[in-house]
C-alpha cells in the first residue's frame, strides 16, 4: 500500500488548542456580562433621578399655580399642595418645602415683599434638589 503524502501532512486542532480557545471565550463573555450588568444599575439610577427631577418640576409648577390662581398668601402650607399631587400617591416620595416669609436678600426689588421658596425631594434612593423660587408682591 502506498500513502499520499497529502494526508500525512494535513492537520487538525488538537482537544488542547480548543479547549484553550473555549476557555479564552467563557473569560471573554463573563467580563462582557459583568459590564453589561455595571450599565443596568446605572441606568437604574438614572431613571429614579430623572423621575425626582420631573417630581420637582412639577412641584415647582404646582407652587406657581397656587400662586397665580390664589395671589400672593402671606402663610403658605406649600408642603400640603405639592404632597396632594397624584402623581405622589405612592408615598415613596416625600417633598420638604421651605418658605422664608418676608425675604429681604439682594434679589428682592425695593417695594416689593419677597418669599424665597426651597423645593427637595426625598425618597428611598436620596435627595434631589433644591429649586429655588422667589415669589414677589409689588
Amino acid at each position: 500500500m502506498t500513502f499520499s503524502p497529502h494526508l500525512n501532512s494535513a492537520r487538525g486542532f488538537t482537544l488542547l488548542e480548543t479547549v484553550i480557545v473555549i476557555l479564552l471565550l467563557a473569560i471573554a463573555s463573563a467580563g462582557i456580562i459583568n459590564l453589561n450588568g455595571g450599565l443596568f444599575t446605572n441606568a437604574s439610577q438614572i431613571r429614579n433621578l430623572q423621575i425626582n427631577t420631573q417630581l420637582l418640576q412639577a412641584c415647582a409648577e404646582r407652587v406657581m399655580a397656587v400662586r397665580r390662581l390664589s395671589g400672593f398668601i402671606d402663610a403658605p402650607d406649600y408642603d400640603t399642595v405639592c404632597e396632594a399631587m397624584p402623581l405622589v400617591a405612592s408615598g415613596s416620595n416625600k417633598f420638604t418645602v421651605t418658605t422664608t416669609l418676608n425675604y429681604t436678600g439682594s434679589s428682592c426689588p425695593i417695594g416689593a415683599t419677597c418669599q424665597w421658596v426651597d423645593i427637595r425631594v426625598n425618597n428611598a434612593v436620596g435627595e434631589v434638589g433644591p429649586i429655588t423660587l422667589q415669589l414677589m408682591k409689588y
